[in-house]
């Protein structure tokens, strides 16, 4: 009985998928009879689907199909399979299951009922209809009851009495669409569907999105046939009347609203037919989905997991202590920094092992994976660590673990070494920050240099506390990142993540007036990230900050964003952050799309969609309609449709939006501004925003020293003056 379950299960989810498909991508095209074929193939296809497994096509071994069916990619897609009570050789009564089956063939019984009385009530009025024409396989009925015109079969039913001889005529056009494309064999389709599968809204759905094209197909060829539109549509509105049979194609059926719309709409381009093609990874993903669990017996075997661990200096580090967590295995690397241990994988922690290195004098450091898929699989994990306090020539990519591949054979040593080798090559290749030695970093030494001497003096500085929690997620999925480590400037561990991405730390800042600091996140994966932040002059500040690391290989961009709560629980801070991944997802699309739009041209004024942008190299700023005016250099105004034509955007050294009831809305300046007169505009015209070469500044009205903003907002960081969040 379980495997009827599973086939219904399976069946109401591949209707679930069409109907979605057709609703979200194919319904407002005006590929009517493309549609048409869908709604009926697909429908079709939907009950061969569950009976599907592709894993039965695999032509390789057992093992090796296994691992196939559980790689990353299949395991992201949820094996839909019903789990149900084994069936037993008890008798019983009666039970749940039975219930279930008596009221689901109930149902196509009284759904069967119906149809057959929809039949007989149509034979029953063709009776008693007369015929006026039999021409061309197509017969005319004449009914004198208040009806509306239908056709089903070959023959066309309608009252002659109710409409004028042009009406007519478009009318008797419409329904001869239907008979000529035997649209009366979708319409039964959709009533075998929903007697199959009753319980199920969205075949219901299905069957009334199958009527429905029908009349846009047979709207579509009236109107192309050289009738005018607006009186046909007028025609729709009158033609009134009773609907007795739902098996039937009826005049006015489906929503005039819709219809009218439909009509109107102006021809889908035809390259959006390949929106169709979309139709194969969906069907791929079902099949995937509907696959059979392949059951590896893992138990019986056993996973190898060996590596090398090494210092800085790539020299191999003895008596370090290697601990796996979930599987309860503990070694020591012997004098070549090699470790090995077999454990047999415990399918309660999704086949894990979680990695932890700990020596005297070096940072503690743990690292998780995957286990091999394979029976009596092999896997390296090759380690570097980092000595307390020490940073040398290699140190910017210290500590990292190097995941080798799975292996159905152990490797040597040499081999390892190697390995080794390489991916501290390819860490330093992506790491950015390597070697790297800002001005800003000069600073903070002359500020400590200073610090140092007052101390000496016996000047007194203030002493605070920075509390900070917020997410490590990964930069193009969102999701946490665990076992993120997280230093500050001087490199001090200040914390990491745990399995959620969520963090928790502290910073002692010890210095007066306004607070700046940064913070260097590091993953296994991932490329190294800093943050520089700089806030006003706040006493103890209490805050939310959410990071998004590049994973190696992504094109994803880092980046970090301020929250806006002090209660910094983790149930608190994943709601913000889902909050806030829509806005930075919106971003990262809008900028994008800008990009493209500004590939291979210097236009300033950029159309996305229906929204327009006016654009630099660093930002964008959206306006409201091609007749807004912006003034150029403070004595030229051009409408917004004129603007590529006058200026090139490489030209722009900023822009502003205006306040209101000034003569422009917007303002663009391609002269170089000197330092002294970097605010020339907000101090003239008390604007209140302003666009500087990539900075947002921001002005309060009672802001006497107009050279110097209260907030400045750059794409690193946020600085305040006398303000406090």
């Amino acid at each position: 009985m379980t495997i009827f379950f599973q086939y219904l299960l399976r069946l109401s989810i591949s209707f679930a998928v069409m109907y979605l498909f057709y609703a979200l991508v194919l319904r407002r095209l005006t590929f009517y009879n493309h549609n048409r074929w869908y709604l009926l193939g697909y429908s079709v296809l939907c009950f061969f689907i569950p009976l599907i497994n592709i894993a039965s096509f695999s032509s390789v071994p057992r093992q090796s199909e296994a691992t196939i069916m559980n790689t990353s990619v299949v395991r992201m897609i949820p094996n839909i399979t019903f789990t149900g009570t084994p069936e037993t050789h008890t008798v019983r009564a009666f039970d749940a299951e039975q219930l279930i089956v008596w009221i689901f063939f109930a149902g196509i019984v009284i759904m069967l009922l119906r149809l057959l009385f929809q039949l007989f009530s149509y034979k029953k009025l063709a009776r008693s209809a007369k015929i006026i024409s039999d021409e061309n396989a197509v017969k005319l009925y004449q009914i004198d009851e208040e009806i509306v015109p239908f056709s089903f079969g070959n023959s066309i039913f309608i009252n002659r009495d109710l409409h004028d001889e042009n009406a007519l005529r478009e009318i008797l056009q419409h329904e001869f669409v239907h008979v000529k494309q035997k649209h009366t064999l979708d319409i039964l389709w959709g009533e075998i569907l929903c007697i199959i599968n009753w319980y199920n809204p969205f075949v219901w759905l299905i069957r009334k999105a199958i009527r429905e094209n029908l009349e846009f197909i047979a709207d579509d060829k009236v109107v192309q046939s050289g009738i005018n539109k607006q009186q046909y549509q007028y025609l729709l509105l009158r033609v009134m009347g009773n609907n007795n049979f739902s098996i039937t194609n009826n005049f006015n059926f489906s929503s005039l609203k819709k219809r009218i719309a439909m009509m109107n709409k102006i021809k889908t381009a035809k390259i959006h037919l390949l929106k169709f093609l979309f139709l194969i990874p969906l069907l791929g993903i079902l099949l995937v989905s509907f696959r059979d669990v392949i059951k590896t017996s893992r138990n019986a075997g056993t996973i190898t997991v060996s590596g090398i661990v090494v210092n800085e200096n790539l020299q191999p580090l003895s008596n370090v202590s290697v601990e796996d967590n979930i599987n309860h295995a503990k070694v020591m690397t012997d004098k070549n920094g090699y470790y090995s241990f077999k454990i047999q994988p415990n399918k309660n922690d999704k086949y894990k092992t979680l990695l932890k290195f700990t020596k005297t004098g070096f940072e503690n450091f743990t690292t998780s994976s995957y286990l091999p898929s394979i029976k009596n699989g092999f896997i390296v994990a090759n380690i570097g660590l980092r000595k307390l306090n020490v940073i040398n020539a290699n140190g910017s990519v210290f500590p990292f673990a190097s995941w080798g591949k799975d292996y159905n054979h152990s490797i040597s040593y040499n081999e390892m070494l190697q390995q080794l080798k390489h991916s501290v090559d390819e860490f330093k290749k992506d790491d950015k920050m390597d070697k790297i030695e800002t001005s800003e970093d000069s600073l903070e030494k002359l500020e400590d240099s200073i610090e140092k001497k007052n101390n000496n003096k016996g000047i007194i500085t203030v002493s605070r506390q920075i509390n900070l929690a917020g997410l490590v997620v990964d930069a193009e999925t969102k999701t946490g990142i665990a076992f993120a480590k997280i230093y500050d400037n001087k490199n001090h561990f200040l914390g990491e993540s745990d399995k959620n991405g969520y963090f928790k730390i502290s910073i002692d800042y010890n210095k007066e007036g306004e607070i700046q600091f940064a913070l260097n996140l590091s993953a296994s994966g991932y490329k190294k990230f800093r943050d520089k932040e700089h806030w006003g002059d706040l006493r103890n500040p209490k805050t939310c900050i959410y990071f998004g690391l590049q994973k190696i290989g992504s094109h994803a961009e880092a980046f970090s964003q301020l929250g806006n709560n002090d209660d910094l629980n983790y149930e608190t801070v994943s709601t913000e952050f889902s909050n806030l991944k829509k806005e930075i997802d919106a971003q990262d699309l809008l900028k994008e799309k800008i990009a493209k739009a500004q590939k291979g041209n210097e236009n300033v004024l950029i159309n996305i969609g229906n929204d327009l942008y006016l654009t630099d190299n660093s930002g964008w700023i959206k306006i409201n309609s091609l007749n807004d005016v912006i003034a150029v250099n403070e004595n030229q105004y051009v409408t917004a449709d004129q603007i590529n034509s006058v200026i090139k955007r490489k030209d722009i050294k900023f822009m502003s939006p205006l306040d209101k009831g000034l003569k422009a809305q917007y303002e663009i300046d391609t002269k170089k501004i000197k330092d002294n007169g970097k605010h020339k505009s907000a101090v003239n015209r008390n604007d209140s925003l302003v666009f500087v070469e990539g900075s947002l500044l921001v002005f309060n009205s009672d802001n006497k020293n107009k050279s110097k903003p209260d907030i400045t907002i750059t794409a690193d960081t946020i600085v305040l003056k006398n303000h406090k969040f």
